[in-house]
Order: C-alpha cells, then sequence, then structure tokens
C-alpha cells in the first residue's frame, strides 16, 4: 500500500468516538474487494504481491461510512 493510500485509509479508519476500531470495516470495505478484484480479472495471481496506490481507487470506491 503506497503512503498517498494508506494516508486516505487511515483518515477513514479513525473515528474520535471509537478510536481506530473502524480501521477493519475500512480494510474489508477498499482493500480486501480491490485486491479480489484483481485476482478475479487476472490482473494479479494468488499468492503474489499486489501493489495498491490512490490512483487505483474512485473516489466512491473510497468514500466508506
Amino acid at each position: 500500500v503506497s503512503e498517498d493510500l494508506l494516508a486516505v485509509l487511515v483518515e477513514k479508519g479513525y473515528h474520535p468516538e471509537f478510536g481506530a476500531r473502524p480501521m477493519q470495516r475500512v480494510l474489508q470495505d477498499v482493500i480486501e474487494e480491490k485486491v479480489a478484484q484483481k485476482i478475479i480479472s487476472g490482473v494479479a495471481k494468488k499468492g503474489t504481491p499486489i501493489p495498491l496506490t490512490r490512483a487505483d481507487f474512485t473516489e466512491e470506491e473510497l468514500n466508506v461510512s
């Protein structure tokens, strides 16, 4: 995960009241979904590193509630 994407994930995964507990949901909704898409489409092979950057995501994909 690139630094720019990590910054977005940290921002989305932190809540003043709940701390970092929402991070698991962010990782499931954003990262796991994108990795699955890349494996299914054949872009990435299971068991190999899958680099992710901010550019891999649309604003909608990063809009996690």
